[in-house]
């Protein structure tokens, strides 16, 4: 007996040993460990989006090429470049999806919701949405995030809530009526607020009306997905990163059409609008407001007054479509709200959105492990 555990304690040894990450040195001299590839996100993202890699003697991934065993190969990443963006991302835990407005429990669970705290009455509400990428970040626009920063500012961001769905209930369920005429109910499970330890403005965001308005939340702690709380896609390669498609989904909890907010969360599938239309729609009011448009942008929307309404800035503008080698569509997060005209579906003014595959270097470059 005595001998089986030793043996089965060295077998535990090796296989511990194995799995450790080889210390290495980058070619950048910068201290790293021997990883696989898609764990080293520069030099993964090198080869997702650049077709053609440069000449053998300037290739990145070829200069940093290193043993992670006698069989396999690896490649030496910078020590803070190393995390994993979720392969399990962009997956719906419902077969039931919603026709309408409404969306059912389970339909986006990478939705999350800035809660902030009025500098006034102390009361907590949500006036931003973002979507949950991995474990640890949440994207969403600038603007959400200036405005919990500076000190004039009548709120606060306090955490961010995952989970959620219909805001007045915890937990939220799906009821439906069997072909039996027995009722069932299919629940989530509860909401989670997590506090945050920081976040990161794009550095050229300098208003409201201008571009670059995309931002990160670093959560305070590391999620564990669960059926209603799961990450969204990033466009990860060459083709989706550029991809601009007829037709998107927009969800969050912002103005209905009655202007008032909505309890439950809501989505609006909106056509894309070209952008030099887009630019002549909003021509007159450039100069005042300093408005941008550019083609690191999307424009959506302005039909059947549907569009994104304000309490759905930094909500994401996303697609159902073919992901890497998933073997099955998977939705992609492809824009972030930015802005759109002050009243809410206002006939012919497309809502606003950043092209979120114009700034997936910077996203992928401002997250930490």
């Amino acid at each position: 007996m005595a001998t089986i555990i030793l043996l089965n304690l060295l077998l535990l040894f090796i296989w511990i040993t194995d799995a450790a990450d080889v210390p290495c040195s980058t070619p950048d001299q910068l201290t790293g460990s021997c990883v696989p590839l898609e764990k080293c996100f520069n030099l993964y993202l090198t080869k997702q989006l650049y077709k053609k890699l440069p000449n053998p003697e300037e290739n990145p991934i070829r200069n940093a090429t290193c043993k992670l065993d006698d069989s396999t190969m690896g490649v030496c990443c910078a020590t803070e470049k190393i995390f994993e963006l979720p392969g399990e991302c962009g997956v719906a835990s419902s077969s039931r999806i919603a026709h309408g407005n409404r969306t059912e429990v389970f339909e986006f669970p990478w939705m999350a919701l800035l809660m902030y705290r009025s500098r006034d009455s102390d009361e907590v509400q949500g006036n931003c949405g973002g979507s949950l990428i991995n474990e640890r970040y949440v994207v969403t626009a600038a603007h959400c995030l200036t405005k919990a920063s500076s000190d004039r500012s009548r709120s606060k961001l306090e955490f961010v809530r995952l989970g959620e769905h219909t805001i007045s209930t915890n937990p939220d369920c799906n009821n439906f009526t069997e072909l039996s005429g027995d009722f069932e109910q299919d629940c989530a499970g509860p909401v989670e607020d997590i506090r945050y330890v920081s976040f990161v403005i794009h550095k050229d965001y300098n208003g409201t009306f201008g571009g670059d308005d995309i931002g990160l939340v670093r959560l305070a702690e590391r999620i564990v997905f669960k059926p209603h709380i799961k990450p969204i896609c990033l466009p990860m390669n060459a083709e989706l990163k550029d991809t601009l498609l007829p037709q998107y989904f927009v969800a969050g909890w912002g103005y209905t059409d009655s202007l008032d907010k909505s309890d439950v969360l809501q989505k609006a599938l909106l056509p894309r609008v070209d952008l030099d239309q887009c630019q002549v729609r909003f021509e007159p009011y450039r100069k005042k407001y300093n408005i941008t448009i550019s083609d690191k942008q999307i424009c959506a929307g302005a039909v059947n007054l549907v569009d994104a309404c304000a309490g759905d800035s930094g909500g994401p503008l996303m697609w159902q479509t073919d992901y890497k080698a998933a073997g099955s569509p998977r939705y992609v997060l492809f824009g972030v709200v930015s802005f759109g005209v002050q009243t809410c579906g206002t006939m012919d003014f497309p809502g606003v959105y950043m092209r979120v595959g114009a700034y997936l270097e910077w996203i992928l470059e401002n997250m930490e492990a």
